[in-house]
């Protein structure tokens, strides 16, 4: 099973899976206009997808009206919670912050409430201190995280989601539970 680190490395890997969901199946040509990415990035997504056993090339394929590229079982099981996610994440006013690798792993790290750096950091498998921060300062002027910073000895700064937050981190609740 794909954890929310694994579908999110690829910026386009949530989107692929919905699209072929969409439309049972696509073409190369199909995602990349539809994706508005370019065939590389498109490939090494579809690669990474096939890899986690999410799609795979259609054994039919070599017809003009067959698809390509179409999902397996366990691709097709995730494609409720990635099309659900990828509405609400299309309404949001930052889109492009939810396309980033780290972005969303770390709102679903976050949790229900209030969490030092550390705790988030811990919950994420390959994440560096440097780019955690950035995903966090990324969240946080996107509105989708709140930071407060309590001046005590020693200082503590807590992170917790804002509303918007909270309507994603169902969505991504949902997908990594699929």
């Amino acid at each position: 099973m794909p954890t929310l680190e694994t579908l999110f490395h690829h910026r386009w890997g949530v989107p692929t899976l919905s699209l072929l969901a969409r439309e049972r199946g696509a073409r190369l040509v199909r995602l990349t206009r539809a994706l508005g990415a370019s065939a590389g990035a498109c490939r090494q997504t579809l690669d990474a997808l096939i890899e986690l056993g999410l799609v795979i090339p259609n054994p039919g394929y070599g017809h003009p009206l067959r698809p390509e590229y179409i999902l397996t079982r366990a691709g097709g099981a995730l494609t409720g919670p990635a099309e659900r996610f990828e509405a609400i994440a299309s309404e949001l006013e930052h889109a492009e912050l939810v396309r980033r690798k780290w972005s969303m792993p770390t709102l679903h790290a976050i949790g229900a409430g209030p969490e030092r750096f550390t705790d988030i950091r811990g919950r994420l498998e390959r994440v560096t201190d440097r780019t955690l921060s950035g995903a966090l300062v990324g969240l946080e002027g996107a509105g989708l995280v709140t930071r407060s910073v309590y001046t005590q000895r020693p200082v503590r700064t807590l992170y917790a989601p804002s509303r918007a937050g909270e309507v994603l981190q169902a969505a991504l609740r949902e997908l990594a539970s699929a």
